[in-house]
């Protein structure tokens, strides 16, 4: 991640992958955000860094595909 964070930008993030579970409004209200501030302001504020944290978090959560198992074919010619 690039730039310095305000407090409440890297609060934002780190509530929106974890106790808010992706909801950008509870992310923005946890991280003491006013309720006059747009959300979209918010979010472009932030916007590298949550595609950042997405990616990290997807690989680290992401299923694992199975290993050397053959696929099935139910389709009989």
């Amino acid at each position: 991640m690039g730039k310095q964070l305000t407090d409440k930008q890297q609060k934002f993030v780190d509530f929106l992958f974890s106790e808010a579970e992706g909801d950008l409004q509870k992310a923005k209200h946890m991280a003491g955000y006013s309720p006059n501030v747009a959300l979209h302001q918010v979010v472009n504020s932030v916007k590298e860094e949550v595609i950042e944290a997405t990616k990290t978090f997807m690989a680290f959560n992401a299923p694992n595909p199975a290993k050397d198992e053959p696929i099935e074919d139910d389709d009989e010619d």
